[in-house]
């Protein structure tokens, strides 16, 4: 593959996988990291995080159920809130 045509494949599919480039060019799926890397070292592209399939059920899980982590703004209770507001005074 090209870096021409690697290009051209970010430019028009986002988000691009190594193993969308592996499959574009029958190349391994490490030979695909490989050529995305150099890109990302010569300053040609960023990498950026997507979840996965296994952390959208993960985000599914806390949306419906809490993380139930106190320092999660999305998960606090009302008398968590509540609480936080008589101990700190927000």
């Amino acid at each position: 593959m090209a870096k021409h045509e690697l290009l051209r494949l970010l430019h028009q599919k986002h988000p691009v996988h190594a193993k969308d480039v592996a499959e574009q060019w029958d190349v391994t799926e490490s030979g695909a990291r490989a050529s995305l890397h150099h890109l990302r070292r010569d300053g040609l592209v960023r990498q950026v995080w997507v979840l996965t399939d296994q952390g959208k059920a993960r985000l599914a899980h806390f949306d419906a159920e809490s993380c139930a982590s106190p320092e999660c703004a999305l998960c606090r209770t009302e008398k968590q809130e509540e609480m936080l507001e008589w101990l700190f005074g927000h």
